[in-house]
């Protein structure tokens, strides 16, 4: 069975259980049913990586790492160049670029992609108009997209919160909304050659 590790779901047992839901949902909605790989929620982004590349990926099971790209991403087909850059992180002996998947800028990049969803989700005071651009949406670094997230649902019942709240979304995002952003589609594509 295929593998992936996750960027996400914090120390909490219950969170990582949210995280692995979530992105289990989102890879239904997107096709992927009947070849589910296994979704290992391993807290932050250096906690993904130690636990992916301390596997073995010459054991010909697909073993692949997820995480934020945290800043926008030059060439999307090499994601290895784009974290050995901005992190310093080794290739691990066999990685290829398919062992690589970026949620570019972050997962939160893909909620601004989907407004539909967030309104119904927090409904009443969500402000739209809050988020990047479609067009700017892969161009805006992590951290802005967090704070234009808590700004477009700051009048809402309960505002934004990453975690939990970021979760809960993923699992209902409408794939063809993920697909309008290249990052995203890299993602599917790399997923559909190897699951």
């Amino acid at each position: 069975m295929a593998r992936i590790y996750l960027e996400g779901g914090g120390r909490g047992k219950d969170l990582r259980v949210r995280c692995r839901r979530g992105f289990r949902e989102l890879l239904e909605r997107c096709g992927f049913q009947q070849r589910m790989p296994r979704l290992v929620a391993c807290g932050g982004r250096k906690e993904a990586y130690d636990r992916f590349a301390g596997q073995n990926l010459g054991s010909g099971e697909y073993l692949a790492l997820w995480v934020d790209s945290e800043q926008p991403v030059q060439a999307l087909h090499q994601p290895w160049a784009h974290v050995q850059q901005h992190d310093g992180w080794a290739v691990p002996p066999e990685a290829t670029d398919d062992n690589l998947l970026l949620a570019v800028t972050c997962v939160e990049s893909w909620l601004a992609a989907d407004p539909e969803t967030m309104r119904r989700f927090f409904g009443s005071g969500f402000r739209p108009q809050k988020l990047p651009a479609a067009r700017a949406i892969e161009a805006t670094d992590a951290q802005t997209t967090a704070t234009q997230l808590q700004q477009a649902t700051a009048g809402c019942k309960q505002p934004y919160r990453k975690g939990k709240t970021t979760f809960e979304l993923l699992g209902r995002l409408d794939p063809q909304k993920l697909r309008t952003l290249p990052g995203f589609r890299r993602c599917l594509e790399v997923l559909q050659r190897n699951l």
